[in-house]
Parts: C-alpha cells; sequence; structure tokens
C-alpha cells in the first residue's frame, strides 16, 4: 500500500481542537486610496507603504507539492510580493487544523483567516452555494474545451451572483474566488467494468457527493458511503465495487493502485463539486481598499496555476498512474449514456423551481447556462477546439506542452475580475 498517499487524505480530514488563532498582526483602517485597474507592482507597494503588515493563516486540503495547492501558493507568493511584504501567509497543510466541512465556520470564528472550502458540503447553511452545485452539470465534457469551459463559466459565476457572494458574507465569509471547479466524476471501479445499466444494476457504488448519488440512482446502482480516508482499502478489499471520483482525488488517493476499470465518457459525466477560495469577511474589511484590490487583482495568478495544475496536471498525472497500473478506459453504453441525460434533462427543468427563498431560480440557473454557452464558444473561438486528445490520452496531450491556457485566462480576467474589482 501507498501510505505516502494516504496521509494527506487522513489529514484533510481530521478535526484539530485548537485553542488560538493566528489573525493579522495589525490592520489599517478600512478605506482609504485604491489603486487603478492594471496597477504595476511598483505602484501597489508604493499605495501600501505606510499600511500596518500583517500575516493570515491560510489552509489549504492537500500538502505541499499537491497540484490542489499549486493555485494557493501561486497567489500567496504574489501577494506578498506585489505588497512588499506588508502581507504575508501562514501556510497550513491537508487540512491540519480543522477540516474541510468545517471551513466556512473556522474563518467567521477565526481558527484560520484564509483557504479553501466546499460550501456545498454544508447545504443546511449555504442553501445557495448547494443549490449552484446541483448545477455543475451544464458543460460539454471533453477534455479540452469542456474543462475550460467548466473553468470559464464557474469562475465567472462566483465574481458576479450576488446571492452566492452575499450568503457567504452573512456568514462572516468574504469571497475572493467562492466557486473553482475541479473536473467531473469518473467512475473508477475494481476487477470490473460499469459502463451499461445491467453492469450498474446492483452495483455499490461510492458518490462523493449528494447529487451524484441521486444520478447513480438512475443508473441502477446502489449509493454507499464510505469516508474518503478509507476508499483505498474499501477499494483493495472490494468493500465496495466502484467510486464516482474526481481525477484529483484519484491522484491523491494513489486510487490507480486499487482499481482496474475507470469509465470516463466524452458526452456525459456525473458532477463533480466547485471549491472555494476566501478569507474572513472581519479580517478583509480591515484592510485599506488597496490591499483588498490587491487580493482581487491577483486572482489571475490563482486561475491560471488553478487551470494549468489542479486541472489539467491532475488529469495528466491521474491518466499516467493509471495506465502504469494497466487501468481500462471505457465510455458509457448507449442505455446508461441516455439514462444519465434524462436524469439532467430533468433536473434543468426543475431546478428553477427549486431555488432558496429569495433566489429567482428561472433567472439564477438561465445566467448559469449562458455563461456556460458564452465560455465554451470562446474556448472554440481561441482555437481550443483544435486539440486532438482523449481522456485515456490526456497525460500525452498536457506533457507534450502544445496546451497554452493564458489566453483563455487572459479573457477571463478581462471579462470577470478586472470589471468586479473592490471600489470602496
Amino acid at each position: 500500500m501507498n501510505w505516502k498517499k494516504l496521509i494527506a487524505p487522513l489529514a484533510a480530514l481530521a478535526l484539530l481542537t485548537v485553542s488560538a488563532c493566528s489573525g493579522g498582526t495589525g490592520s489599517s483602517t478600512a478605506g482609504g486610496d485604491g489603486v487603478p485597474a492594471g496597477a504595476t507592482k511598483e505602484q501597489y507597494i508604493a499605495a501600501l507603504a505606510d499600511m500596518k503588515p500583517v500575516e493570515y493563516t491560510v489552509q489549504l486540503t492537500s500538502g505541499p507539492d499537491s497540484h490542489y495547492s499549486a493555485a494557493p501558493l501561486a497567489w500567496t507568493k504574489a501577494v506578498e510580493e506585489w505588497s512588499g511584504g506588508k502581507i504575508k501567509f501562514n501556510v497550513l497543510y491537508s487540512a491540519s487544523r480543522v477540516s474541510t466541512r468545517d471551513m466556512e465556520k473556522a474563518m467567521s470564528e477565526g481558527l484560520v483567516d484564509m483557504g479553501q472550502h466546499v460550501s456545498a458540503f454544508n447545504p443546511d447553511t449555504f442553501k445557495v452555494a448547494d443549490y449552484a452545485s446541483q448545477a455543475m452539470y451544464l458543460h460539454q465534457t471533453s477534455p479540452v474545451v469542456g474543462s475550460l469551459q467548466m473553468a470559464g463559466a464557474w469562475i465567472e459565476f462566483g465574481a458576479t451572483n450576488k446571492a452566492l457572494r452575499e450568503e457567504l458574507q452573512a456568514n462572516d465569509v468574504q469571497p475572493l474566488l467562492p466557486t473553482v471547479p475541479t473536473g467531473s466524476a469518473v467512475i473508477m471501479c475494481n476487477g470490473q467494468q460499469a459502463t451499461s445499466l445491467p453492469e450498474f444494476a446492483g452495483k455499490q457504488v461510492r458518490p462523493s457527493t449528494k447529487g451524484q448519488a441521486e444520478q447513480l440512482a438512475a443508473l441502477g446502482a446502489t449509493s454507499v458511503d464510505v469516508p474518503t480516508q478509507e476508499l483505498y482499502q474499501s477499494f483493495q478489499r472490494k468493500v465496495i465495487d466502484c467510486g464516482a471520483l474526481s481525477l484529483a482525488t484519484s491522484q491523491v488517493l494513489g486510487l490507480a493502485e486499487v482499481t482496474t476499470d475507470w469509465t470516463v465518457d466524452h458526452e456525459v459525466q456525473l458532477t463533480g463539486t466547485p471549491v472555494g477560495w476566501s478569507m474572513s469577511k472581519s479580517r478583509y474589511d480591515e484592510l485599506p481598499l488597496a490591499a483588498r484590490q490587491l487580493l482581487w487583482d491577483r486572482a489571475d495568478v490563482y486561475i491560471q496555476a488553478h487551470i494549468e495544475s489542479t486541472m489539467f496536471a491532475t488529469y495528466a498525472d491521474a491518466v499516467s498512474e493509471a495506465k502504469a497500473h494497466h487501468v481500462k478506459f471505457h465510455e458509457f453504453q448507449p442505455d446508461a449514456r441516455a439514462a444519465l441525460t434524462q436524469y439532467f434533462d430533468k433536473k434543468t427543468a426543475e431546478l428553477p423551481s427549486k431555488a432558496p427563498a429569495g433566489v429567482d431560480g428561472q433567472a439564477f440557473i438561465g445566467d448559469l447556462k449562458a455563461s456556460h454557452d458564452k465560455w465554451r464558444a470562446e474556448a472554440e473561438q481561441l482555437g481550443y477546439g483544435q486539440a486532438n486528445t482523449t481522456w485515456s490520452d490526456i497525460d500525452t496531450y498536457v506533457k507534450s506542452g502544445q496546451l497554452n491556457v493564458k489566453p483563455f485566462v487572459d479573457k477571463i480576467v478581462a471579462d470577470d475580475i478586472v470589471p468586479n474589482r473592490p471600489t470602496k
């Protein structure tokens, strides 16, 4: 067994009792003069010259060498440099202080100042976030265009949707990038394949979310609850037949070692879950305007590293590991594909009427669909549709160096980051 790969997820789920928080070492009165969009590092350093230094405790979900950590680490480094050292970060790894499920509460109570969180894990508190996550199937599922479409649509939605952002702020969480996708779910099985309705019938499959459990039911499978830290052994001992998991989860846990067949389709896949990047609103509100603008403006660094590392580099490593362990790749048979498509069509029709109180479901889902249409068109227009690759060959494609995501990131920044930066 690869114990090293199990350490991070074990730690990520441990909830440790702590008696104090680091917080900021000092603060400046909010307000003050801001800086213009497109300001240089030198302009930012000058604007923050009189700011009292602060240090924030940041918690990440995985270890320092994980692709999952690449985006926040790139962002913290950029913010430290562009603030002239006035903003510093103490990074905690592998959810070592609080569980990922408790991150929003931890930020509001000062146990940590900022970090990665999944609001959909707490649907009773974050009803709007949970509602949004139920629609995380609107993208095309091709490896390049579909992944970019998903990233663009959800980053845009997180930057612009008022209900989503106000829900976090009401819980003392200041969203920076509240809905960043990591990819759809892959069906991973040990000793058998799951591609058709007869093959799914009676199978014990571990979903990652409530929505996936519904989708598995539409395929005829039975959902079983298995903690993340027990997945490796559950596959190894064949306690479960299959799991609905992201390639990122597979890569972190080393599941290619204990699975034999992966179903990853080019037309329809099970939904994923957006991960948020936020901070304590109380800490955020203490900062002068120029510092708050800096946190927002360096989203470009986060977004590029996320798409390059958390998405595509993770895809490549997961598939490479699968090939090294002789995993077989499959797509859904027509009956399973039709069952999932029917489920999603019905979900799309029902979602507008199931919005949380105070949310216009028709407009909410309409905006999400429009954003997905927009970012698919953008990806095609920028030439990403010419990528000649499949899910089973995404490792070769990514490692060939052909994929340059910067033009796509530049478009996200121009459309969604610059227009929505703090102004007061």
